[in-house]
């Protein structure tokens, strides 16, 4: 699968200044690699984007129900208008049935 995401240079990150939430999960774009952490709403694992090679931190927010995916992608918009060196900045969303996969930099 081909990733849509079309990416920027910014310092030595791609970024995509406009996140839309795409089909998939977190495998068919990116290698998944440790557990970083765990909280209430999801976990948080290294993911190595397997076209460029870069590291990012992926939150796999498991949804149970249709009110659970609202919420995800209000989180969404709102990271995606929030731009500030201070803040980890999105830079890729995947959506599938069961669960909605949120790419941060690290």
């Amino acid at each position: 699968m081909e990733s849509s995401t079309k990416f920027e240079e910014e310092g030595n990150l791609l970024v995509d200044l406009d996140i839309a939430i795409r089909p998939g999960s977190l495998g068919d774009f990116y290698l998944k690699g440790e557990e970083l952490g765990k909280g209430r709403f999801g976990t948080v694992f290294n993911a190595k984007h397997k076209e460029s090679g870069q590291d990012f931190a992926g939150k796999i927010i498991r949804c149970i129900k249709a009110a659970d995916k609202v919420k995800v992608r209000q989180e969404v918009e709102i990271m995606n208008s929030l731009r500030h060196p201070k803040l980890l900045q999105i830079m890729d969303a995947l959506e599938n049935d069961k669960e909605i996969c949120i790419l941060t930099e690290k």
